[in-house]
């Protein structure tokens, strides 16, 4: 965020008038994005964003319905586990006939299935999420979304390339054309 806005004022202090231009992170490109287009995903425009807190208290209570104290450790792996699932590109129900041969990981998986549930009865998304919705919206070639963002893109710059992951590339060159211009730094 303060890369973004520093990013954000230079523009500005260049050339005035950034009308048009969007300015930010990946994330809240994609909050920003999902707020017109939620409805592809059976959302409301008014989803909430939670943050690690939100997620935490959210597994602590699959746990406790569990029987398990809201102290386990696991809490924190299971939801790294999550997220390192989400960060490869994977929602539950990429995963929900995954068999693993650990018992942990089977409950992992089980719980992964009751925070996305969560989630959807709460309509939440949490940062992983605004990334892989945005690529599901955006992948679905029979809503037209794809294609009224791409010819919009003329120019994309990222900042801190080598910083994003296999997820954050799926979605810039999912709003790419072959005429558009690409810049890294």
């Amino acid at each position: 965020n303060k890369a973004a806005k520093e990013i954000k004022e230079r523009v500005i202090s260049l050339i005035g008038d950034v009308r048009g231009i969007f300015l930010g992170t990946i994330h809240s490109w994609c909050a920003r994005f999902l707020s017109f287009e939620a409805r592809y995903i059976d959302y409301p425009d008014t989803f909430t964003i939670i943050d690690e807190e939100d997620q935490l208290n959210i597994m602590k209570g699959i746990f406790a319905n569990k029987g398990l104290p809201k102290s386990d450790p696991n809490i924190k792996g299971c939801l790294e586990w999550i997220g390192n699932k989400k960060t490869n590109g994977y929602q539950y129900e990429d995963l929900k006939n995954e068999k693993y041969h650990s018992a942990l990981m089977m409950d992992y998986l089980d719980y992964f299935r009751q925070y996305t549930e969560i989630l959807r009865e709460r309509k939440s998304l949490d940062f992983d999420d605004l990334l892989l919705k945005s690529i599901e919206i955006l992948a679905d070639e029979s809503n037209g979304v794809r294609e009224r963002y791409s010819r919009y893109m003329e120019h994309i710059l990222v900042d801190e390339f080598q910083d994003i992951n296999d997820v954050q590339f799926r979605l810039i060159t999912l709003l790419m054309t072959k005429d558009t211009s690409l810049y890294v730094v």
